[in-house]
């Protein structure tokens, strides 16, 4: 069994990826989104930032949805 194995069941797994900091935090992360998204082709991939990062990764295939941390208000 793939590590992904039991999420590819589900009809459209959801996945959020967190990465509060500088854009070079947010560049770390990147190559591992062809990967995820291979192994889970169904899955939605939003990322949740700094807004700084913001326009950057909007241009990255591999998210559906970038989303804006809001340091002001509490999860």
């Amino acid at each position: 069994m793939t590590p992904f194995e039991h999420l590819r069941r589900l009809p459209a797994p959801r996945i959020l990826l967190i990465r509060p900091g500088g854009i070079g935090d947010v560049v770390m992360m990147l190559p591992m989104l062809p990967n995820l998204r291979a192994a889970l082709p169904q899955a939605r991939i939003e990322f949740l930032t700094d807004p700084p990062s913001i326009p950057f990764l909007r241009e990255v295939p591999e998210i559906d949805e970038v989303l804006e941390l809001d340091r002001g208000s509490t999860l």
